[in-house]
């Protein structure tokens, strides 16, 4: 299901950048990220009201895709 997620561009290995489709009032919201992956970390980069870039690396700081990500949004819109 998409809840409010218009899509999902892949920017390389261990890189993608979620699109919201309502956008919130702000960037000062809460992206939280799961990868199904241990043995990767995720970050999240260049928030936006209406986008975000997750990474996700090996503890060694390599960019690694995850075998799932997960994420949700909590804020004001």
């Amino acid at each position: 299901a998409s809840y409010n997620t218009s899509s999902v561009t892949d920017n390389g290995a261990g890189n993608w950048s979620p699109q919201i489709a309502t956008d919130f009032s702000s960037a000062d919201y809460s992206a939280v990220i799961s990868l199904l992956t241990a043995s990767l970390a995720a970050t999240v980069f260049a928030q936006a009201a209406g986008s975000f870039q997750v990474v996700s690396t090996t503890f060694g700081g390599v960019a690694t895709d995850a075998t799932a990500v997960y994420f949700a949004a909590f804020g004001d819109q």
